[in-house]
């Protein structure tokens, strides 16, 4: 996905659309764009800094939050409240410099556009079955981005990159939708394009049922294997050594199993697998 939004957004350039500076472009370098994005706060309150939240330029105050909001139907409101409180709720609420909160949006506007990783629709133990969920209402951070594009930024238009995204997932009815739906709610009158993969049929239908998009198909990309590398390849390495010293010489094994700890933290798999501290040897 990352390489394609270069890919696009090389061909607005040259279509003349102005897109300014946008980090990673001229190299063609994808990576570059998404890191240029997880340092305006990315989207997992996990990682997120104080530094990011604060420094962050797209902000939405309070005050300004609760007018949009208060234009929402009251049947999703009240369930948005019912689940996430008050406007403007805690997700990416930045209260720093304005005690009342201002919404902090992880997104970088550049020339015309204004490039963002979807908000999450919400967190738990299982982000699959959240991501689908059909009642879990919006957060008032996923509302206040999609409004924010709306209402301040003046979007012409929306582009959904990557199969697939969460907005057609939004509570309201399987088809035929009304201002009462979340899906209409969040995008309103926005036209969404959405590039969206030839094989999956099904949710591509969904989008188009749900979210109004026009969907342009593309073909499956090629799939290579991933393999190791860095961190995790040094890993795999030192798991085949404790594998031969368990056998051939004991004795080494507390030096490889502090050298596995170690490198387990570095690539931050001791937060992936829950774990405080260093499991005791057995």
């Amino acid at each position: 996905t990352p390489a394609s939004a270069i890919a696009l957004l090389k061909a607005l350039r040259d279509n003349g659309y102005h897109i300014g500076e946008v980090p990673g472009l001229a190299a063609s370098d994808g990576d570059a764009l998404m890191h240029a994005l997880i340092e305006r706060g990315g989207q997992d309150p996990d990682w997120l800094t104080q530094g990011q939240l604060a420094g962050n330029p797209i902000r939405i105050p309070a005050v300004r939050y609760r007018q949009w909001f208060a234009a929402l139907p009251a049947e999703l409101a009240e369930s948005v409240v019912a689940h996430w409180g008050p406007p403007t709720g805690e997700l990416y609420v930045d209260r720093s410099a304005d005690p009342d909160g201002e919404i902090v949006v992880a997104a970088m506007t550049s020339g015309n556009l204004v490039i963002l990783v979807q908000p999450p629709r919400g967190f738990g133990a299982n982000p699959v079955a959240i991501y689908h969920d059909p009642d879990l209402p919006p957060s008032h951070h996923y509302l206040a981005t999609y409004l924010w594009l709306r209402h301040e930024f003046g979007a012409h238009a929306v582009v959904h990159l990557g199969k697939h995204g969460n907005l057609e997932w939004l509570p309201g009815k399987t088809l035929g939708l009304s201002a009462d739906c979340a899906p209409d709610a969040a995008l309103g009158d926005l036209p969404l394009v959405y590039p969206f993969l030839v094989n999956d049929p099904g949710e591509g239908t969904q989008a188009k049922r749900r979210a109004h998009a026009v969907l342009v198909d593309h073909l499956i990309p090629p799939m290579a294997r991933a393999e190791t590398y860095g961190d995790i390849a040094r890993l795999e390495q030192l798991l085949d050594e404790h594998a031969n010293v368990a056998a051939l010489d004991p004795a080494k094994l507390p030096a490889i199993r502090q050298q596995i700890w170690t490198l387990m933290r570095a690539a931050k798999m001791d937060y992936d697998l829950g774990l405080d501290e260093r499991p005791e040897d057995e």
